[in-house]
């Protein structure tokens, strides 16, 4: 009996244990192993065994974090991750490289605020925050020289102009429409004042107040 019950432990722990060894599919999506997180912490851009731009902690994060959300919601956290990767690269070239590193953000207001401008669902609820402190402070910039990487490329948009945050005196909200949008608009015109003017911007952009603004889409 004693030996009946020892050799059912032990192929209890080796079932257990390989099923430990099994990789997690969430939605279809397989996770890549947790890191050890002394080796994955050693270096700027850490571990991504499966070479998809986003650090392995944070991909699994995000899919554990949203696996109940509309799949939007890892969509942007993940094209999150990859801006801020591209941050930490190269933080020098935070000009040139700052509204694909702010394109998550920018999808992120149009599923919150803005789709049904275009007759599109929102995908995502006012008080959720994606493109945030959770993500961005906790999660992804997570050790002291991950953080001075980030400070790095934000300093270096210190003192720039960046026109997409405000139109002349009038100062409207505008926002960039994300990447699977623009093949639908092709100019953007906003009326203000009894003059009609279209956005001059190298992104295109729309503008949100009801009292003085009216959005035109040629």
């Amino acid at each position: 009996m004693k030996h009946f019950l020892a050799l059912l432990l032990l192929v209890t722990g080796s079932i257990a244990l390989h099923a430990s060894e099994q990789p997690e599919v969430i939605h279809g999506h397989t996770l890549p192993p947790e890191p050890d997180p002394v080796v994955n912490n050693s270096t700027l851009l850490g571990i991504d065994v499966n070479n998809n731009d986003v650090r392995d902690d944070v991909e699994i994060w995000i899919y554990k974090t949203y696996k109940d959300k509309h799949p939007i919601y890892v969509d942007i956290s993940m094209q999150a991750a990859r801006g801020y990767k591209k941050a930490l690269q190269m933080p020098q070239a935070a000009r040139e490289i700052y509204k694909e590193v702010n394109s998550a953000l920018y999808c992120e207001f149009y599923y919150k605020d803005y789709a049904d401008i275009f007759n599109d669902p929102m995908l995502i609820n006012q008080y959720d925050y994606l493109v945030g402190y959770d993500l961005r402070e906790e999660i992804y910039l997570n050790t002291p020289a991950r953080l001075k990487a980030y400070r790095q490329y934000s300093n270096a948009l210190s003192g720039g102009s960046y026109p997409l945050l405000k139109l002349e005196n009038t100062k409207p909200f505008v926002i960039s429409i994300p990447v699977c949008m623009k093949s639908r608009l092709k100019k953007i015109f906003v009326k203000s004042r009894g003059q009609t003017r279209e956005n001059a911007f190298g992104w295109k952009g729309f503008f949100q107040s009801p009292n003085r603004y009216e959005v035109m889409i040629s």
